[in-house]
């Protein structure tokens, strides 16, 4: 299972990394990428969201995908249209965090919380068709539930704490940094010595 997981992320490397039906929290420069697939009514994603925001404090140079992969039902989807309609940046981070903060995401919640981030109305078209985009991706890599994160390589399913993701990004970094250095990354431990 291991293995295919890290066939279908390799696949999917651009997909993930796209910004389509997501909202991008962190260095949007950084140097790791975490994707995280999430449902805003979803107790697992609200309670994970301390953990991620703990590592964007503590690495300035993390990126932050959030998919938004609507799958409890249609506050759900109308949760992840609402962030979706947001202008990019921090007023759709601040909408973000608003939306995992909230006890309920009914229609007259979802509708107050739009309405103090200026958003009225949600038009469902481009939204739609980018949560039916991330929803095609969770399909391809085999994600059936939230919260979901990805990490390099690294497929976790489930909430995690700081320390494994904040391993998987460490992990990450120093994969990206072995080809650099013209070894690939199964190789980097078995480089000889330098000569004297």
């Amino acid at each position: 299972k291991a293995r295919q997981d890290r066939q279908a992320l390799a696949q999917s490397a651009k997909a993930l990394n796209a910004e389509v039906g997501a909202t991008v929290l962190g260095n949007p420069d950084g140097d790791v990428t975490l994707v995280e697939f999430i449902d805003y009514r979803c107790g697992y994603c609200k309670s994970l969201s301390a953990s991620i925001d703990t590592l964007i404090q503590r690495d300035s140079r993390l990126r932050v995908v959030v998919k938004h992969y609507p799958i409890l039902g249609p506050e759900s989807a109308q949760a992840a249209q609402l962030v979706l309609a947001a202008p990019r940046g921090d007023s759709a981070q601040q909408l973000h965090r608003a939306l995992l903060a909230s006890a309920s995401l009914d229609a007259p919640a979802l509708q107050a919380i739009g309405v103090q981030f200026g958003i009225t109305a949600v038009p469902a078209d481009g939204s739609s068709k980018a949560l039916a985009e991330v929803s095609a991706l969770a399909a391809r890599l085999g994600i059936q539930g939230t919260p979901a994160i990805v990490i390099g390589g690294t497929l976790i399913r489930g909430a995690a704490d700081v320390a494994p993701l904040a391993a998987a990004i460490q992990l990450a970094r120093q994969q990206k940094a072995a080809p650099r250095a013209g070894t690939p990354p199964a190789m980097a431990s078995l480089r000889p010595p330098p000569r004297r």
